[in-house]
């Protein structure tokens, strides 16, 4: 053999062990890269739905937002207010010492006339002050209607359903300026709980901590005025079953923040979920979606705003369906201690792109 093929033999000898150590150099960096990536969770488009017992709401860019329909109730309490004006022709109130267990009611000889000048005003006295209107013969039918609901930005609202009653909710409102009109449709009983009242003369029980009013409204002034405090308006209301399906605002709801927990009988902050939520990535539809059990905690941190686009009433227990929209920056699920992070990671951003996609499928009908 001559010396060049000898060379040239020793030549090939060293390259071959050398395009198998670029190789191997190049598939390890496309290795690291892609678990580096895979490991980079980034915001993430979802869309999210679940019923759940409480949803607490952080209102974003919008300046004013309706949040309730028009509602037709069978009765209501309000707690923690500014004020209560109405503007009765007449008023009359009972003696707390002709208070009929047996019967929860009054005897007829128990009702006083009062005198009002003006307006008739409530305002609380303690922290326990409440107001509850109930229709005048207990338990029959609507209270009355109260005008649809407006919030500011940046209130906060909490829903909450009764755990026993799928039909009553607790309605609870921080922001300024915050106004509740409700109109009674038939005669009505006013229970006043640590009350400061304005307006009466002369009146018989300034000691008692509680008391019953019948109230009667003029047609030209039938409409009662709630306004907000400091502190978050509270609304329990059992809603009429004609009002059941169209309790919540038709139009998008923009939130800057939500908690999906309540808490338990001791104290406890659990999940609020009462069906299993469905977790989509409406972005990537060849993601597949994500069943989170009952039993889970659920965390969504919008990213800037989400969109709640539907809620409504669960029929048949107590529980609001909620259908959310938008960009999360954090979707964790399971116990609040060991969460799983839902989120998209960058690979899957880039596997996942229709344009990769495409080149992918390319690649593999040339290979």
């Amino acid at each position: 053999m001559s010396e060049s093929a000898t060379t040239e033999e020793q030549s090939k000898k060293k390259s071959f062990p050398s395009w198998m150590t670029s190789g191997s150099a190049m598939v390890a960096i496309i290795l690291v890269v892609a678990l580096a990536l895979m490991s980079w969770p980034v915001p993430t488009r979802i869309l999210f739905e679940g019923a759940v017992s409480r949803v607490e709401m952080t209102l974003g860019i919008s300046p004013t937002q309706q949040i309730l329909n028009p509602l037709e109730v069978e009765t209501i309490s309000i707690g923690q207010f500014s004020d209560i004006k109405l503007h009765p022709s007449s008023l009359r109130v009972a003696n707390p010492m002709q208070y009929d267990m047996a019967t929860d009611s009054f005897p007829p000889s128990a009702w006083q006339p009062l005198m009002v000048f003006g307006y008739w005003k409530l305002s609380p006295d303690s922290k326990g002050s409440l107001v509850t209107m109930l229709p005048e013969a207990k338990g029959k039918g609507s209270l009355g209607i109260m005008d649809p609901i407006h919030v500011h930005e940046g209130s906060i609202v909490i829903f909450e359903m009764d755990q026993g009653d799928p039909r009553t909710i607790t309605i609870k409102i921080s922001g300024t300026g915050t106004r509740i009109i409700f109109t009674p449709s038939q005669p009505f009983q006013l229970i006043a709980d640590e009350l400061k009242i304005e307006g009466v003369k002369d009146f018989p029980f300034p000691d008692e901590s509680s008391l019953t009013f019948l109230p009667v409204l003029p047609d030209h002034r039938s409409k009662i005025e709630i306004r907000g405090s400091e502190k978050p308006l509270i609304l329990t209301l059992k809603i009429s079953p004609s009002s059941n399906k169209t309790v919540f605002a038709e139009e998008l709801i923009p939130v800057k923040k939500l908690d999906f927990s309540r808490q338990d009988t001791v104290g406890n902050r659990v999940t609020a979920l009462v069906t299993p939520g469905v977790l989509q990535y409406p972005d990537f539809p060849d993601v597949q979606a994500k069943t989170i059990p009952v039993t889970d905690y659920v965390g969504i941190t919008p990213s800037k705003a989400m969109i709640i686009k539907r809620m409504t009433l669960l029929a048949d227990r107590p529980g609001i369906n909620i259908l959310l929209d938008g960009m999360a920056k954090h979707i964790q699920s399971g116990s609040q201690e060991f969460p799983t992070d839902h989120r998209l990671s960058q690979f899957d951003v880039i596997w996942h792109n229709p344009k990769v996609q495409a080149l992918f499928g390319l690649w593999k009908e040339i290979k």
